[in-house]
């Protein structure tokens, strides 16, 4: 492993100059800066990687394009953000919630979730609500902006804002907004029940 064949030269990553340099810090302290080492001892790499870009970085794909030259090629697959998180973390699209780092810094989603009653940290799994059900709630709704609380759920967009149980589906909504057009904007809607709804009209507090 040690010899100067396996010597890693010349590096090509898709991250920023500092992310680089702190990879190639890596790779020097505990990889032996050999491309040998590394192949062998992936997974720790992705491991190191993944906590020390706050999660941002999901995998990486590592190529030795030369080995009498010494150069490789390291892919990093970074996590797409599904939405901000508290307007502090992102949500990614399988649930694990992440941040910006040296790695990278990724675009604000127009979605914001906003959780009550839970801290999240770096690398946790997104547990408040099933996300599947999440997502296909706030696609129906064309909801921008969604907030949690202990026990409910409330949708917002444009126009509206839902308030629901959690766990529950929003079927039908298309037939409901499209009922509601004689409400105009800022309606907001109560469907915490099964039996009934109630809507009526957001009056906004002018500041003095």
């Amino acid at each position: 492993i040690n010899l100067p064949l396996f010597k890693i030269q010349r590096i090509e990553i898709n991250t920023s100059s500092a992310g680089k340099q702190k990879i190639q810090e890596i790779l020097k302290k505990d990889f032996e800066n050999s491309w040998l080492f590394l192949l062998f001892n992936k997974p720790k790499f992705v491991e190191t990687l993944e906590r020390l870009s706050n999660y941002g970085v999901k995998n990486a794909e590592i190529k030795v394009s030369s080995i009498f030259k010494g150069e490789i090629k390291i892919n990093l697959i970074y996590r797409k953000p599904f939405a901000s998180l508290n307007n502090r973390q992102f949500l990614g699209t399988e649930g694990i919630i992440f941040g910006n780092s040296i790695f990278k810094n990724f675009n604000k989603p127009k979605l914001v979730i906003e959780v009550k009653n839970l801290n999240y940290h770096f690398g946790d799994k997104f547990t408040a609500e099933d996300l599947n059900l999440l997502k296909k709630n706030i696609e129906t709704f064309k909801a921008d902006r969604v907030i949690l609380d202990k026990f409910s759920i409330y949708y917002i967009n444009s126009t509206a804002a839902i308030k629901s149980s959690k766990g529950r589906k929003l079927e039908d909504m298309n037939k409901l907004l499209t009922g509601l057009k004689s409400f105009g904007k800022n309606t907001f809607l109560n469907l915490e029940t099964d039996k009934f709804f109630f809507a009526k009209k957001i009056v906004k507090e002018r500041s003095q």
